[in-house]
């Protein structure tokens, strides 16, 4: 399957960068200089659904945030029972190391059968119309969604938030070093409407909520914080300058994603 072959790749790329970076700035004896800006906050926003990201103040955020919905824990069958349930109805389609559906990848629906003994696909629920698969391979754990009413194939990057009947999946992913964003999905058809905000990797997520309003209308708040670095002492095994987290110096974005 060539998008999850091409995901590797970047991955495998990406993590050969960083651990070449990282092995740069070691051997230098003058620390690269870190600019503390709470100004500094650029998003990359990309997809064809219209989507508003808003900075709010603390006090409208928590207005928001007083709508939020409960995501009930899934308890699902074990996977020998998703399994058999699967297999009733498309059997061969995923198995423990194949993908033989067809599947989203640049907007557009493609077949394109993938098998890769070093790829483990587990399955791990089923919710609505999506049976849900967890994929791991080199420097990859994401999941799968195999919608049943169009046989088709979805990429998530965490546990999807699956609403309003199927009609939305809410991806939100900001603990790793390749995925630091939120991506919707809205199906209209086979090729669903998408929408993609990226955050600056120095925030990480301290909480996320999931809003409906009186309109019924999905909102994603986020409360983001980036910490400043400050200097410790040197380890007993390096003599390089050593970094941690000022707690005392921050920049705490509060985030409103809404139609």
């Amino acid at each position: 399957m060539e998008i999850l072959i091409n995901k590797i790749i970047v991955k495998l790329l990406t993590f050969l960068l960083i651990i070449t970076n990282s092995l740069l700035i070691a051997q230098d004896s003058v620390p690269n200089p870190y600019e503390f800006n709470c100004e500094n906050f650029d998003m990359t926003v990309v997809g064809n659904l219209r989507m508003n990201v808003q900075l709010v103040s603390n006090s409208l955020f928590n207005y928001i945030k007083k709508d939020s919905i409960s995501i009930p824990k899934i308890n699902s069958s074990d996977q020998n029972t998703l399994w058999k349930e699967f297999n009733v109805q498309f059997k061969g389609i995923i198995t423990e190391h194949c993908v033989n559906s067809k599947v989203l990848q640049d907007d557009k629906i493609i077949s394109a059968p993938f098998c890769d003994e070093r790829t483990k696909i587990t399955i791990v629920a089923k919710i609505e119309n999506y049976f849900i698969f967890n994929v791991k391979a080199f420097e990859i754990d994401d999941y799968i969604l195999f919608n049943t009413k169009n046989q088709v194939v979805y990429f998530s990057n965490s546990f999807p938030t699956i609403l309003d009947n199927g009609k939305v999946i809410i991806d939100i992913e900001m603990h790793t070093m390749y995925n630091h964003g939120v991506e919707f999905y809205e199906m209209e058809n086979d090729i669903p409407k998408t929408f993609r905000v990226s955050f600056p990797r120095q925030y990480n997520l301290q909480k996320s909520y999931i809003v409906k309003d009186w309109n019924n209308k999905v909102k994603v708040l986020l409360d983001l914080i980036r910490y400043d670095l400050k200097e410790t002492a040197p380890s007993e095994n390096s003599s390089n300058t050593q970094y941690v987290y000022d707690k005392d110096r921050y920049c705490r974005k509060l985030i409103v994603i809404s139609k």
